[in-house]
């Protein structure tokens, strides 16, 4: 297991070493929603929009979201990058 999200209420989400991500049916159906969507980072933003479908930081991202907390988060999670300037932010 390179991570694994727990929730108060049983529900859970994990990454496996193989990078499927493995979850209870409620969760999945949560994150089946979020397929392809960019996830807040914070809860007021930035959003962070997935490189692909297997980025490992959305989906680290996502179950964040979905899974209802306290969390108790186990293993080897992905760093998230910090929010940054946008394009347009930047003044050259």
């Amino acid at each position: 297991m390179t991570w694994r999200v727990e929730g108060r209420d049983g529900r859970w989400a994990a990454l496996g070493e193989n990078g499927q991500l493995d979850c209870d049916d409620a969760t999945f159906a949560d994150l089946t929603a979020f397929e392809g969507r960019a996830v807040p980072i914070t809860p007021t933003g930035p959003a962070y929009a997935p490189l692909s479908a297997t980025d490992p930081v959305w989906q680290y991202l996502v179950v964040l979201h979905v899974v209802p907390g306290p969390l108790t988060i186990t293993g080897d999670p992905p760093s998230v990058p910090p929010p940054g300037p946008t394009p347009e932010d930047v003044v050259f």
